[in-house]
């Protein structure tokens, strides 16, 4: 499908309704400004361009980019954000556009009313998959998102959108896997070769980025020959330092609840990857092999909705495979927001009560079965378990993500440790979650309590190995991988 650059003739935007018909309520904007210059246009088209960190969906503009998919499944990320907060009309719209035209094309964008949200449309811009192989076309796929939704916003009439204004955010950066930095280098440079080059009929475009040391990185892409006069002179910035030295190999790491800060009982600990050295067959591929390793990262969230654009972040930053969570606090209602496109996902909720939860997602690539028989009669142990199909030679894995809570009753740890036996009488079995046994010393395998005891009896029983060195929470080992 031809841009809008090229003369093709987007569907017009539909027609706004009142913020009464929508429920919105005033909120104040979230945007602090890093960066911003006047960039002129053809034609004295001058455009505000400035760049800076704050909440997309609180930008008071006209017009605000969604990060899609070619779909417009707005199911993950800041996608689903959008969705929430815009309320059903943003889904709604665009299961109407996907119905009436078909899916958007890498590269092009479609339009949807923005319900609740303060601006007035949303667009969404369907930027590329990260390739490697090919990063020419990724950028040039990347640049002709920003660049068809400008003109898209800029199309729109005064009447239609008074508000001449629009937010971008970085796009392709979350699960398409586009590295963050550069994305954010081909998005400055399309929007600036964008206003510089068409008569962009808008007043003010704004990149929103999520951290002050993203918009840092994004204010060095820019090419104006005047050196404007931004705000970083005037506000401390986050020091760009140096590479950490190698992680360990092993390393089990936690989203912190609502993003406190580190304190000394609850340490910010690096989300990290661990290579698994379990091998079996997709196809004719041996994967899980030295030439090809089986991705596996475990993570403990204590609330997972919140942790959304950060677990995204973290997947495609080590493309993991498989990615097991612990404490989740979902229930029925968060069905479409921890969705993770390119990802089958298995969860188990706790019932009646919050807090708890495990879920497990496994790249959609990989043949997989939820294993019910395993908790079968056990329903209210928190713990799920998933079988890997191997390929022609009929290799399988089993993984388990467990979560035994600091005050489970004697019966339901009895039940959790019999699952755990179980599932080691299979050839491959991955065991990995939170089992809050601060007690047990996993150098010498020795502990002093009874209930610590029974566990370790169950891991050398069955000979599995715990790989993870390093403690997960303050001094203790409390989150633990076994294989």
């Amino acid at each position: 499908m031809p841009s809008i650059a090229s003369g093709y003739e987007y569907p017009p935007p539909p027609t706004l309704v009142t913020r009464s018909e929508t429920g919105y309520t005033e909120e104040i904007e979230d945007f602090q400004e890093m960066y911003s210059n006047v960039i002129p246009g053809p034609h004295i088209h001058d455009v505000l361009f400035r760049i800076g960190t704050g909440d997309l969906t609180r930008q008071h503009v006209g017009a605000i980019v969604n990060a899609a998919n070619n779909q417009l499944h707005h199911a993950g990320g800041l996608a689903a954000m959008i969705s929430q907060k815009g309320g059903p009309m943003i889904q709604e719209e665009s299961n109407s556009y996907i119905q009436t035209y078909g899916q958007v094309e890498t590269g092009q964008v479609a339009a949807t009313r923005a319900g609740q949200l303060p601006c007035q449309y949303v667009i969404h811009a369907v930027g590329p998959r990260y390739n490697p192989t090919n990063i020419p076309r990724s950028q040039q796929l990347l640049t002709e998102a920003v660049q068809n939704a400008i003109l898209y916003a800029s199309s729109v009439p005064p009447d239609t959108m008074p508000q001449r204004t629009m937010a971008i955010p970085l796009i392709s950066a979350g699960i398409f896997q586009y590295p963050r930095k550069d994305a954010a280098m081909v998005i400055v440079s399309a929007i600036e070769r964008c206003i510089q080059e068409n008569p962009i009929k808008l007043e003010e475009v704004r990149f929103v980025l999520d951290s002050h040391l993203a918009a840092h990185q994004a204010t060095r892409s820019l090419t104006v020959t005047e050196p404007p006069v931004p705000l970083l002179q005037q506000m401390p910035l986050v020091p760009i330092l140096p590479p950490p030295p190698p992680a360990p190999e092993s390393v089990i790491s936690e989203f912190e609840e609502d993003d406190v800060k580190p304190t000394p009982d609850r340490p910010n600990i690096r989300l990290e990857q661990r290579r698994s050295r379990k091998t079996y067959s997709e196809g004719s591929e041996e994967i899980g092999t030295k030439q090809n390793p089986l991705n596996c990262m475990l993570a403990n969230a204590r609330s997972l909705t919140n942790k959304m654009e950060e677990l995204e972040a973290e997947i495609s930053t080590g493309n993991f495979d498989i990615v097991g969570i612990t404490e989740t606090w979902l229930d029925e209602s968060y069905d479409w927001a921890v969705n993770l496109q390119g990802y089958s996902l298995f969860r188990k909720d706790r019932k009646n009560r919050r807090g708890g939860g495990v879920c497990l997602y496994v790249k959609s690539c990989l043949k997989s079965t939820l294993r019910e028989d395993i908790s079968e009669g056990n329903e209210d142990v928190e713990s799920i378990w998933v079988e890997i199909h191997g390929g022609k030679n009929g290799n399988k894995i089993l993984i388990g993500v467990c979560y035994k809570p600091p005050n489970i009753t004697e019966t339901m740890e009895s039940l959790l440790l019999k699952q755990i036996d179980e599932a080691a009488t299979h050839n491959e079995v991955l065991v990995m979650g939170d089992f809050n046994y601060p007690d047990i010393n996993w150098e010498t395998e020795t502990c002093e309590t009874h209930k610590g005891n029974r566990f370790l009896l169950i891991t050398k029983k069955n000979y599995l190995s715990q790989l993870v060195q390093n403690p997960t929470r303050g001094a203790a080992l409390l989150d633990l991988i076994l294989s």
